[in-house]
């Protein structure tokens, strides 16, 4: 018998008759000491295939510090399928009504869909005041059955029956601490710690979200995908322009303040300033001071250069050594008074004496650094940039097809797509729903040789990233080359060691990069499979274009 998995499954089937008497006793045992709980557990199973299916409601407080404007309670609404959640500051519990109403008005007509039911505990501000004859139904019990809501209330010491509630309750307070502890706001400010908490969660994966653990409360309960380029780092100072219609030519144009959460009916953001009379400020105009930085200046990066040290052998031409300075530091006052003072910095000796190289202070050099080109030849310069190619650019793919050299062209791209078919860059499959498409484009090169002959023509197949999104489609871009210094320090090398240098250059370069997104793009033009006009390239590799290659 497998007694943990009887007990933690409740799966009495687990007891077998080579089970022993004494885990038969066990588990009868515990199973009498729990129904309350493997009753909630089955009730619990039951599957919620929509929105506002189920709302879960708790009241957390209240709290030996009022906020800002003085709440000491916070209630909160979860709607069971999707996880998304509201939630509502309090003065008192009594004003819980007052939140359900807009909860309910705002949902449903923003939904279009109307709440089935409603689970809270028995506490006097859901159900209603205890009395001598019981407890009778109150305010906000009479107004949910007067919409015709069912309402689910838990048994009294049973808060595992609300366990979405307490939950999420419980992961608010953990984060507001965690915002609170990072920060030197004062614990006043925590109604706007609370409220960025409940931002975020609705905005980041739930284990309890159906279908993929990718699919957000966010996009759930509005069809679409959040953006995240927005957030940043609670309770991080910030330089504010607030807007001030009797702002003075001479004024400072902006103030110190902290970030502290975003509106709820604007785009932006909303600061605490303690030294402003409007201590707090909604703006969408601020520059937020991240990752430690100090308010009104930024620390330079510090570099540290070790510099090679060289042995110099000195050599000794007579026993009178000049000493530009003193070797050994003098400790004490009295030892600088001797009998015999040294007038002209000289020393009789009868050794060599040998000097430690000295620590010299690394300076910028004043010399005046003139161009590598003249100025005489930068015209030619660039008259020869211009001639690099025999016939104009080709702009479009009806160009290319329509002109003269057409063949050329078609060769060209021919090449191209079976260089890419080669290092296998995607793959045609269907687009997924809800996944975006990136466009493409054909981009047309003449190339010449020293002579100005045409040699030949390049196409190159790049892809439309401008349309891609920061967060959704790339997570961050790079793309290494070398700078004109480095070219300079490998010239120097190769004359000073009289070495031998070659020049290569990689065909297809950016093909060798693999990408962790999935990425679709449009099949490419002129190249359109027939009767897979609907399918799409899934890049398996970084061409030219993307973000990730930029």
């Amino acid at each position: 018998m497998d007694l943990d998995l009887a007990l933690r499954e409740e799966k009495p089937s687990a007891i077998t008759d080579s089970s022993t008497e004494e885990e038969k006793v066990h588990f009868k045992n515990w199973e009498k000491s729990n129904r309350l709980s493997l009753m909630y557990m089955r009730m619990s199973i039951a599957d919620n295939i929509k929105l506002l299916e189920i709302i879960h409601t708790d009241i957390c407080g209240p709290f030996d510090v009022n906020s800002f404007n003085k709440e000491k309670y916070f209630i909160t609404f979860i709607d069971d399928y999707s996880r998304y959640g509201y939630v509502y500051l309090l003065h008192d519990k009594s004003q819980a009504i007052n939140a359900l109403e807009i909860y309910i008005e705002e949902v449903e007509r923003q939904l279009d869909s109307k709440v089935k039911n409603i689970r809270s505990d028995r506490g006097g501000e859901y159900y209603g005041r205890y009395e001598e004859r019981g407890q009778h139904p109150g305010p906000f019990a009479k107004f949910l059955e007067k919409r015709g809501i069912c309402v689910q209330y838990i048994m009294p010491g049973t808060p595992q029956q609300n366990g979405v509630s307490e939950r999420h309750n419980r992961t608010l307070l953990d984060m507001v601490r965690s915002m609170l502890s990072n920060s030197s706001l004062p614990i006043s400010l925590w109604t706007y710690a609370l409220k960025t908490a409940m931002y975020l969660l609705n905005r980041v994966p739930s284990k309890a979200v159906p279908n993929t653990p990718f699919e957000l409360p966010f996009e759930l309960w509005t069809g679409r995908k959040p953006s995240l380029r927005h957030l940043h780092v609670w309770g991080c100072p910030a330089e504010i322009r607030f807007y001030n219609p009797q702002e003075k030519k001479l004024d400072a144009r902006t103030i110190s303040g902290y970030f502290i959460g975003y509106p709820e009916k604007s785009k932006g953001y909303r600061f605490y300033c303690p030294n402003h009379t409007t201590r707090i400020i909604e703006t969408g105009n601020a520059r937020f001071i991240e990752n430690g930085e100090v308010s009104g200046s930024e620390t330079p990066r510090k570099v540290e250069i070790q510099e090679m040290r060289v042995q110099v052998p000195l050599t000794c031409i007579s026993n009178k050594v000049v000493v530009p300075q003193v070797i050994e530091p003098i400790n004490n006052h009295e030892e600088q008074q001797t009998n015999d003072p040294i007038t002209h910095n000289e020393v009789e000796v009868n050794e060599p004496i040998v000097e430690e190289p000295q620590q010299i202070a690394l300076r910028r050099s004043q010399r005046e650094r003139r161009s590598a080109i003249p100025n005489d030849y930068v015209i030619y310069l660039q008259e020869s940039e211009n001639d690099l190619g025999i016939e104009n650019d080709l702009v479009t793919f009806s160009q290319a097809m329509n002109g003269d050299n057409a063949e050329k062209w078609l060769d060209a791209m021919k090449a191209e797509l079976k260089s890419m078919e080669h290092n296998r860059v995607w793959d045609r499959v269907e687009l997924p729903e809800g996944c975006k498409r990136v466009g493409c484009k054909w981009v047309f090169k003449t190339k010449c040789d020293s002579h100005g002959n045409l040699e030949c023509y390049k196409a190159k197949l790049v892809a439309k990233g401008f349309t891609q999104k920061d967060g959704i489609d790339y997570k961050e871009t790079f793309s290494p080359v070398s700078k004109k210094d480095s070219l300079r320090i490998i010239m120097a090398l190769v004359a000073h060691y009289d070495l031998e240098l070659h020049q290569m250059d990689v065909k297809t370069v950016f093909l060798n990069g693999d990408l962790e997104e999935d990425v679709y793009m449009d099949q490419p033009m002129g190249f359109i499979n027939k009767g897979k006009e609907h399918m799409v390239c899934k890049l398996k590799k970084s061409i030219y274009g993307l973000k990730q290659a930029s």
